[in-house]
């Protein structure tokens, strides 16, 4: 797998996994457990349930305390302190501050996905 793109939402709301796959039918999507992790991941790949060809793992990150939802929202904050116009840096403040869900979308390397083959391949129907 390669690197990670952040996503932040203004709420925690829960969408079920099956309107996520009625919403994106030529893909699969599925739960992965971990063990010692609280809460799933999600797993999207060409194949259900083969993790060998997964293209992209979703992790919701809750912002509460001591969380590491909260703790990458202020990273984000920590990290304007580098520079950048005033008036973006204080926009930007604030808006963090409102964010509550930051999802973490691993994403699989090219070279990843060529070697599973699945780089240019038609992705499997999921059933529900």
């Amino acid at each position: 797998m390669g690197d990670y793109l952040r996503l932040l939402t203004i709420n925690d709301r829960d969408i079920p996994l099956a309107t996520l796959q009625r919403a994106v039918p030529s893909v699969a999507i599925w739960s992965v457990d971990h063990p010692g992790v609280l809460g799933n991941y999600l797993a999207i790949g060409p194949e259900l349930g083969s993790m060998h060809t997964v293209w992209v793992t979703i992790e919701r990150n809750p912002v509460a305390p001591n969380t590491l939802g909260a703790e990458e929202v202020a990273e984000f904050i920590d990290s304007l302190d580098s520079g950048g116009p005033p008036s973006a840096v204080r926009w930007l403040n604030d808006y963090l501050e409102t964010r509550s869900m930051p999802c973490a979308l691993r994403c699989a390397t090219p070279s990843a996905a060529s070697a599973s083959g699945t780089a240019t391949g038609s992705p499997t129907k999921t059933t529900t």
